[in-house]
């Protein structure tokens, strides 16, 4: 799982960098295209036949309903047919979202990384959090925090032991990437803090290192994640929300996706010739 989001991130990082400047138009970008290759997807993973014949179908009934209104029977009939054929549509549906579901969410992942968390400024401060599995508490809630000149720790050590959980507060002094890191017995531990005046620009922000769990991992693509055998089972940083604003209004970076990429597929239904 490392090897595919390490991989996944360099592409990202590529594809993203001649827009990087300009956030929106990146998030717009991808959005549009996501859209046209999904109807794609549809066209060529659906039943087209089938799901033409239950358009039809349905356009019949809700005609029948239209015309005979005063036939009461008739348009419970008609009703009950329109439902069938919805739960029909819906399953001829099914392939092309299983077929799109794993890379759209590898894509989400990757624009979370980018769009859901901003860096941090020269001077604001934030919470590191070094979370350590049960049987690493003991010997490692001691655990002490090394910084580099460019992050200030601003204080001692705070300990949660019902959540195995050590926390800092921590105040970037310069910008660009610096590590977090701790020495746990044998193993040196190091975490990614990214430090950027503004957020104009596009930068992947990784929140939080990954521990073994596969949803953790998939969620979290950033760095690479620990294993079992580590004593620690994720470190996060607390980074302010990114905004991305649309028209003046701050509207979330996955719905501004969902929107656009919607769009973007009723618009190319026709001219792929696709039925959904």
């Amino acid at each position: 799982m490392n090897f595919i989001n390490s991989t996944l991130t360099t592409i990202s990082e590529w594809a993203l960098y001649p827009v990087s400047h300009w956030p929106l138009m990146a998030l717009l970008i991808v959005s549009a295209a996501t859209g046209m290759l999904m109807t794609l997807v549809f066209r060529y993973t659906s039943n087209q036949k089938a799901l033409r014949a239950v358009v039809d179908r349905s356009r019949g009934h809700f005609l029948a309903i239209k015309l005979f209104k005063d036939d009461l029977r008739g348009m419970f009939d008609s009703l009950f047919h329109i439902l069938r054929l919805a739960a029909a549509r819906l399953w001829y549906s099914l392939s092309p979202v299983l077929v799109m579901l794993i890379p759209l969410l590898f894509l989400l992942t990757q624009l979370a990384l980018r769009y859901e968390h901003r860096p941090l400024k020269v001077g604001e401060a934030s919470v590191v959090e070094l979370q350590l599995t049960e049987e690493a508490w003991i010997s490692h809630q001691n655990a002490k925090l090394e910084t580099n000149d460019q992050i200030a720790i601003e204080t001692e050590a705070l300990r949660d032991e019902s959540a195995h959980t050590v926390y800092w507060r921590i105040k970037p002094k310069s910008t660009g990437a610096s590590n977090l890191r701790w020495q746990l017995g044998s193993t040196d531990i190091e975490k990614e803090v990214v430090v950027a005046e503004g957020s104009s620009k596009l930068e992947k922000v990784s929140r939080r290192r990954a521990g073994p769990s596969i949803f953790d991992r998939l969620l979290h693509p950033g760095e690479s994640a620990f294993d079992k055998s580590s004593p620690v089972s994720a470190i996060e940083i607390h980074y302010p929300r990114r905004a991305t604003p649309v028209l003046g209004w701050r509207v979330p970076w996955w719905l501004t996706f969902l929107v656009v990429s919607i769009v973007f597929a009723l618009v190319m239904q026709p001219v792929f010739n696709v039925r959904f």
